[in-house]
C-alpha cells in the first residue's frame, strides 16, 4: 500500500514538472525545470525505477510532438536532453552491474527506455550486447542498435577500430541489417581484422550484399585462414560469373604458391569449374596438357585441379579436353582425364 502510494506520489510529481514545461516562456526557466527533470531521471535509473524514468521521457516526446512550443529555443532543449541521457553514465553504464538479474517487466520497461535513445549510446550499447544473456535483453539490445545506426551510421566510427574480438562480431551482425550502399567501407575494415572469425563473417556478408561483389572479396583470396579463403571462393562458386572466372584464371596464372598451398590451389580450380565457362576451356586444357615446366607439386595440383574444373564446367568443350587427355601417352595424365570423365558424367547424369 505504501509503495503503491509512493509510485502514484512520484508520478504526480513527474507529471507536474511536465506540465510546467509547456507553461513556462522564459529560457532560463525551462532549463531549470529540464534540470530537475534531469536530475529525477538519473535518481530514478540509479534505484532501478525504470517505469518513473520511462515517464521522463515518454512525456518530454509528447511534449516535442505536441506542437505546443512555442519558442524557437524549446525544441533543441529537448533534443538536447536526450543526447545528455544517452551518455554511458546516466543511462546504460549502471545497467552493466545488474544484466543477468533484471527481470521480465524491468525488461519491457528497458525496452521502452532503449526507444528513446540518441545513436550516440551504440558505444555503451555495443558493450551491453556482448553479455549476451538474458536472451530476451539481447534482442532488445540488438533491435535498439540496429534502429538507431539507421538514423546515423557514423555512431559506429569508433567501434569499427575497437580489436575486441565480440564487439567486432557483433557489428558484422549489425551491419549486414543495414542498407548495402552504406555498410561497405565499414566491412571492407572489419575484413581486416586481427581475428579471422571476424574476417569471415564480414568478407561473407560483403558477398551477400546486392550486385556482384566478387571483385571486392576477392581482395582477400590470400588471406592466412583457410576458413577466410574457403569463404571467399564458397561465394565465388554459387553461379556463373564472367568476374569471378578472370580473376581466379589471372590470379592461377601469375601467383606464386608454396608446396604447402596445393590444396588451396585446388579449391581455386574447383570454384572455376563451378563459376567459369567456355572461356576457361583453352586455360584449363593448357594447364592439364602442357605443364612440364612446372615444380613436381604444383604440376600435380595444377594438372587435377584443371581436370576437375573441366568436369564441373559440364560442357561439351571440356568434355572433349578430358577425352583428349585420357588418351594421352602418360599415364599419370591418363589417370587423372579418366578420373575427370567419370566425374563429368556423374555431374552431368545428376542434372538430368
Amino acid at each position: 500500500m505504501v509503495a503503491r502510494e509512493e509510485k502514484a506520489s512520484i508520478t504526480e510529481h513527474l507529471n507536474m514538472l511536465l506540465d510546467m514545461l509547456l507553461q513556462i516562456q522564459e529560457e532560463k526557466d525551462f532549463k531549470i525545470v529540464l534540470g530537475v527533470l534531469l536530475e529525477e531521471f538519473e535518481g530514478s535509473y540509479h534505484r532501478q525505477d525504470y517505469e518513473a524514468a520511462l515517464i521522463v521521457l515518454d512525456g518530454l516526446r509528447k511534449i516535442l510532438g505536441s506542437g505546443r512550443l512555442c519558442t524557437s529555443w524549446a525544441g533543441p532543449l529537448l533534443e538536447s536532453f536526450y543526447k545528455d541521457i544517452s551518455s554511458d553514465s546516466k543511462c546504460l553504464k549502471p545497467l552493466g552491474n545488474i544484466w543477468s538479474n533484471l527481470n521480465l517487466q524491468q525488461m519491457i520497461i528497458l525496452d521502452g527506455i532503449f526507444k528513446h535513445l540518441h545513436p550516440r549510446s551504440v558505444t555503451a550499447l555495443m558493450h551491453l550486447f556482448v553479455l549476451g544473456q538474458p536472451s530476451q535483453l539481447e534482442q532488445i539490445v540488438e533491435n535498439t542498435i540496429i534502429a538507431l545506426v539507421r538514423q546515423d551510421i557514423s555512431c559506429l566510427e569508433s567501434l569499427i577500430n575497437n580489436s575486441d574480438e565480440k564487439i567486432a562480431e557483433k557489428l558484422v551482425l549489425v551491419l549486414s541489417r543495414q542498407e548495402a550502399d552504406k555498410i561497405l567501407k565499414y566491412l571492407l575494415k572489419l575484413a581486416r581484422h586481427s581475428s579471422a572469425t571476424v574476417r569471415r563473417m564480414a568478407i561473407k556478408t560483403i558477398g551477400q550484399a546486392p550486385g556482384n561483389q566478387t571483385s571486392l572479396i576477392f581482395e582477400f583470396i590470400n588471406d592466412p585462414d583457410v576458413s577466410v579463403r574457403r569463404v571467399i571462393l564458397a561465394q565465388m562458386a554459387l553461379f556463373r560469373n564472367e568476374t569471378a572466372e578472370d580473376l581466379l584464371i589471372q590470379y592461377l596464372q601469375n601467383q606464386k604458391f608454396s608446396a604447402a598451398q596445393a590444396e588451396h590451389i585446388m579449391e581455386c580450380f574447383q570454384t572455376l569449374g563451378k563459376c567459369g565457362s567456355i572461356k576457361s576451356v583453352a586455360f584449363l586444357s593448357k594447364t592439364l596438357m602442357h605443364q612440364k615446366w612446372m615444380a613436381w607439386f604444383k604440376k600435380s595440383a595444377y594438372r587435377e585441379g584443371a581436370a576437375q574444373a573441366l568436369a564441373a564446367l559440364k560442357i561439351p568443350e571440356a568434355k572433349q579436353v578430358i577425352e583428349t587427355a585420357g588418351r594421352s601417352f602418360y599415364p599419370g595424365l591418363r589417370g587423372i582425364a579418366r578420373k575427370a570423365g567419370k566425374e563429368f558424367f556423374q555431374k552431368n547424369r545428376g542434372e538430368k
